[in-house]
């Protein structure tokens, strides 16, 4: 697929893609191989479907795609960036400008005439002007760290604050957890939370890819990390964490009902934050809530600030037809 002023073709090379995101100023954890290593260990009909670009300027970056659906050859797979809703979109090792992002974007929509999603990050926002694609629009909590300890702490609610000595008086301590015992569990805790929220659950994840993530967490301990809030030596809350270019962001979390009511939650955000600025991260991402009010709330209560961002998404003529018929079909066969 070449054609002046980019080029675009499929990645092969994941070592130049890992320097690229190493170096990107624009780059998440899910704009990395990993992210996508991890989200194929858990949906084995997925496939990688990253893109290479070249710019009529020189600058060579990468589009992290996954190929999703439960047919991915089929017509009705579409590419995401990136997998599982999270953030994503182009990125290079010099920071793309928007009139860059907007070719690039458009190159994808118009030369794959393929179904397909970006998530916006909202520290790297995409261009303004995308008509070509529809928006829905979302919002993550960002905390930003660079402010110093105390300047945090400040901005948490004075009830939020309570709940943390509240933890904290009832023995919750908290610690980093890197084990294959640590990740099962942690696990358990997840499994609990599932059937504690039942249908209200907006995500499903097998063992499979929390057993990925410790084999992750063991070779790279600075980019993935599990804390544990433990009560008397029993684990009663956890958290994941992603790191990556002077951003934690928190991924997952479970909790057990002796959890909740010992605020041990509280307990754990309160530390992995105090780490991130002790480590010199400059913001604490909360990601996006799933639209749980309750769960915006909380992070509220940190001091998090609510950031919009943005999710397009593309849909070719023939795919639109192709999802009539599927309709159709299934409101009249049994």
């Amino acid at each position: 697929m070449r054609d002046a002023p980019i080029e675009l073709e499929r990645l092969d090379d994941e070592i130049v893609w890992q320097e690229i995101a190493a170096h990107s100023q624009q780059a998440t954890f899910f704009h990395t191989p990993f992210w996508q290593h991890l989200a194929l260990s858990e949906q084995r009909r997925w496939r990688g479907a990253s893109l290479c670009f070249t710019l009529s300027s020189g600058t060579t970056g990468v589009f992290p795609f996954t190929e999703t659906r439960s047919i991915p050859w089929g017509p009705l797979s579409r590419l995401t960036s990136s997998a599982f809703g999270c953030y994503g979109g182009p990125i290079a090792e010099d920071r793309l400008h928007e009139d860059e992002t907007l070719l690039i974007l458009e190159a994808v929509r118009s030369r794959l005439n393929r179904s397909v999603i970006v998530v916006e990050d909202p520290l790297a926002p995409l261009p303004r002007n995308v008509e070509a694609f529809d928006v829905r629009w979302d919002f993550t909590h960002i905390l930003p760290l660079h402010l110093g300890l105390e300047a945090v702490r400040a901005r948490q609610s004075r009830k939020r604050q309570g709940h943390i000595r509240k933890g904290r008086r009832l023995g919750v301590v908290s610690r980093f957890g890197y084990s294959m015992d640590d990740f099962r569990a942690y696990y358990r805790l997840y499994e609990e939370s599932l059937r504690r929220w039942g249908d209200r659950a907006t995500s499903r994840y097998s063992w499979q890819l929390f057993e990925s993530l410790q084999a992750l967490a063991v070779r790279h301990p600075h980019t993935v990390g599990l804390w544990l809030a433990e009560m008397r030596g029993e684990p009663v809350s956890g958290l994941i964490l992603f790191h990556w270019n002077g951003r934690t962001v928190w991924w997952h979390a479970g909790t057990s009902q002796a959890g909740l009511r010992a605020d041990a939650v509280s307990v754990l955000v309160s530390d992995v934050i105090e780490d991130s600025i002790r480590r010199g991260f400059a913001w604490f991402d909360f990601n996006p809530s799933g639209g749980h009010d309750g769960v915006a709330y909380f992070k509220e209560e940190f001091g998090a600030e609510r950031m919009p961002l943005r999710i397009l998404s593309f849909e070719p003529a023939y795919a639109r037809a192709l999802r009539s018929i599927k309709a159709a079909a299934q409101r009249v066969l049994p």
